[in-house]
């Protein structure tokens, strides 16, 4: 038993000695770039702390040079500068140069404009006159008011104190000739006696002056009436759209009416 104890011994002392040298020549190779590979360390090792040291000239380059001191500063910065050299500092306002603005920006919007064309007697025609108005494209307005226009003149006697009185100077009249008389009976007017209404003034006047030769005391006044009166009023921007043709035909339908410029509304 102990010879075969010592003969396996002796073949793994053999077997050692064999194997040994193969197993360094395998490890050398990789130990030459141990300083590229920097410190081989077991997992869990704890790592200690670096200390960088500079070489001995470096250090003493350092404790021979002066110390730097600090800028001062009352030294005024100096300007930034941006990509186009310019500097732009940023409390102020850049100020937008208009004439670099397009066309449209510069121009001041059209303003509204307003015309009135009148005076319309009657309703009918002021209609007639917006039909027209709404076939170029606007659209128009019709106002009106009421008025005590005068409408022609009166030749009467004035008025008597008393109806009686009034009845008497009428039977005069008719003995004198004197037809087409009138007498009023209330209003403003009651008590006298008309003798005519005229539109011409000059015809007004001479029958005055006929009564007056038979020996009364006629006189002329102006009669008037509420009449209503109508306009035609439209707005539009730019170029008015009653061109001068547009405006001689419709002078066609109303020759009398005016065109004016009126504030809008």
């Amino acid at each position: 038993m102990k010879w075969f104890f010592s003969i396996l011994v002796i073949a793994n002392l053999g077997l050692f000695i064999w194997l040994y040298p193969q197993q360094q020549k395998e490890v050398k190779p990789i130990l030459k770039d141990q300083d590229s590979v920097g410190d081989l360390r077991l997992a869990g090792e704890p790592v200690p702390d670096v200390v960088n040291e500079a070489p001995d000239d470096q250090v003493e380059m350092e404790a021979t040079s002066p110390p730097v001191e600090p800028p001062s500063q009352e030294m005024d910065p100096e300007p930034q500068e941006t990509a186009s050299g310019v500097d732009s500092p940023t409390d102020e306002v850049s100020v937008m140069d208009t004439t670099e603005l397009p066309d449209q920006f510069m121009q001041a919007p059209p303003v509204k404009q307003c015309e009135i064309l009148g005076i319309f007697e009657k309703r009918a025609e002021a209609e007639l006159v917006s039909a027209q108005l709404r076939a170029l494209g606007v659209s128009p307005d019709i106002s009106s008011e009421t008025i005590n226009a005068q409408a022609g003149y009166w030749v009467l006697i004035p008025s008597r104190s008393t109806r009686t009185e009034a009845i008497a100077t009428a039977k005069n009249l008719e003995a004198a000739g004197v037809a087409d008389i009138w007498r009023f009976t209330s209003g403003e007017l009651a008590h006298a006696i008309s003798l005519g209404l005229f539109t011409d003034l000059e015809r007004a006047q001479a029958r005055k002056d006929q009564i007056a030769a038979l020996g009364f005391d006629p006189e002329v006044r102006p009669r008037y009436r509420q009449q209503t009166r109508y306009w035609v009023t439209y707005a539009y921007t730019g170029e008015s759209p009653l061109t001068e043709s547009k405006w001689q035909e419709l002078l066609k339908i109303q020759p009398q009416m005016e065109s004016k410029p009126t504030n809008c509304l």
